[in-house]
């Protein structure tokens, strides 16, 4: 794909006022990931938008599945709604006493009841990542509109059975159009991948070519075909001794660590498996308080 430009996971984004350190939620309008870097004010940081984070949240009890909002003037995650889109789900209960909450991140998705007609001992319909659930204690909606999306839900319902029906009559000729069109440009079913050949498109081995098309279980960069089970940015300690890595299990190998700060390779200075879970232990006796690793483990 010509216009292709990069996969999203990871973007460049202008640090906001007061800068941002490694960790924090950055926000810049529709965009938003957890920055992967320390930045100045107005400088490029580099932030992560896909997987599970461990976010700050406000004194308040999150459920598993509940939307959450940005609470930019106190930089937390709250169930309180905000003057701003639902950013994120909670992955996990967390009690009000909690400090953080894991969170994955979605694309901002405004929130869709409120206003007048709050109620705090009614009913909602929240429509929240192309779910559509009733959720107690929540609130009602002026105008009948909670009855309004109810019906409209049962009719959407009706209606997949109804065009089901409808599709059924005319699948047999619609087969049969792309059947002649497909041949009349040339094509034959031969030159389409398998099944196994879609699943191994992320890439080759080797030289790509006529006869190696397609990646394998073969291919010594994905130890086995399942890539690298754990990318982590973590931050040294002050002589021999533990480091934070969320994810890190015990028993993982430890592909490559880079020294973000210097831009070089450190991983002697580090244990070569994990011995705790979500640690990794620095087995220089210098201090690297200051410095920031990006660690690839399998």
């Amino acid at each position: 794909m010509q216009n292709f430009i990069q996969s999203g996971k990871v973007l460049s984004l202008v640090a906001p006022a007061g800068g941002v350190l490694s960790g924090e939620f950055v926000v810049v309008g529709g965009l938003h990931g957890f920055a992967i870097t320390d930045a100045a004010e107005g400088a490029i940081v580099s932030v992560s938008r896909e997987g599970v984070f461990s976010a700050s949240k406000a004194s308040v009890e999150i459920h598993q599945g509940d939307p959450l909002f940005w609470d930019a003037g106190n930089k937390v995650f709250t169930t309180v709604a905000q003057d701003d889109p639902i950013r994120a789900i909670a992955a996990e209960d967390a009690a009000s006493g909690t400090a953080t909450v894991p969170v994955v991140l979605v694309t901002p998705i405004e929130e869709g009841g409120g206003g007048e007609g709050y109620d705090p001992d009614g009913t909602t319909i929240d429509l929240v990542a192309d779910h559509l659930h009733v959720k107690t204690g929540g609130h009602t909606h002026e105008g009948g509109e909670v009855t309004t999306a109810v019906a409209e839900a049962t009719h959407a319902g009706s209606a997949d059975t109804a065009t089901s029906a409808t599709s059924a009559g005319n699948a047999d000729t619609l087969d049969g159009q792309h059947a002649s069109e497909f041949a009349a440009a040339g094509h034959t079913h031969d030159d389409l991948p398998s099944a196994d050949e879609k699943d191994a498109l992320a890439g080759t081995n080797g030289t790509p070519s006529g006869t190696n098309k397609y990646v394998t279980d073969s291919d010594p960069r994905l130890g086995g075909g399942g890539g690298p089970g754990l990318l982590a940015v973590f931050t040294g300690s002050n002589g021999a001794g533990p480091c934070s890595v969320p994810g890190a299990t015990v028993g993982m190998h430890v592909e490559f660590v880079l020294n973000m700060t210097d831009e070089s390779a450190d991983g002697s200075k580090f244990e070569g498996t994990i011995t705790v879970d979500d640690q990794i232990q620095q087995t220089d006796v210098g201090d690297l308080s200051t410095k920031h690793f990006f660690l690839i483990g399998g």
